[in-house]
């Protein structure tokens, strides 16, 4: 008889794979926040953004390729999405930390934080993450003028920034309290 073994998963590929979807993220805001008007988006085989700049016979190169703006408006909201969830992690990773409860997903918790409530590295992180996000609402604006055509794609990109801004929010605001909370 054949016996089905398990894969045995180490907290070091685990962490590495963690590491490795935040940096794919970062990297993918950091892109997204260079879009100038008329650029459009790709995205190669690792998940990484491409800005395709206008040239000539870019219209038969997307077309080719299956690069429609349909696809790259649903690669965007992947990796809003994927932010959103990084930004969760580590805020639930805080919670279930200061309180010894795992608490999943829960960015909307603000009953009474214990002070020095993050640790540097994860308010470093969410920092970051908020930068990022903040810097990609520039380069969305800008997807909006290549697209200014077209109303579907402009309110997608529009409820994308405006998602952006209230995750943002929040997240100033939890490094808000974090800061009050310290300097008392």
């Amino acid at each position: 008889m054949s016996e089905k073994k398990t894969p045995i998963v180490n907290k070091e590929e685990t962490i590495l794979s963690k590491s490795e979807c935040s940096q794919n993220v970062l990297t993918n805001l950091k892109i997204l926040a260079n879009i100038k008007p008329n650029d459009k988006l790709s995205k190669n085989e690792h998940g990484i953004l491409i800005i395709d700049s206008p040239y000539i016979g870019q219209g038969a190169v997307r077309w080719w390729y299956s690069d429609s703006r349909d696809e790259s408006i649903k690669n965007l909201e992947g990796i809003i999405n994927e932010t959103f969830n990084l930004i969760d992690s580590v805020y639930s990773s805080e919670v279930g930390h200061s309180n010894g409860n795992d608490i999943e997903n829960n960015y909307y918790y603000k009953h009474s934080l214990p002070k020095d409530y993050f640790k540097s590295e994860n308010s470093q992180q969410l920092q970051t993450f908020s930068i990022e996000l903040k810097n990609s609402i520039k380069g969305l604006e800008n997807l909006k003028l290549t697209y200014k055509d077209d109303i579907s794609v402009c309110s997608r990109i529009d409820v994308l920034i405006e998602k952006i801004n209230i995750r943002i929010k929040k997240v100033n605001g939890l490094l808000t309290i974090n800061t009050i909370n310290t300097t008392k």
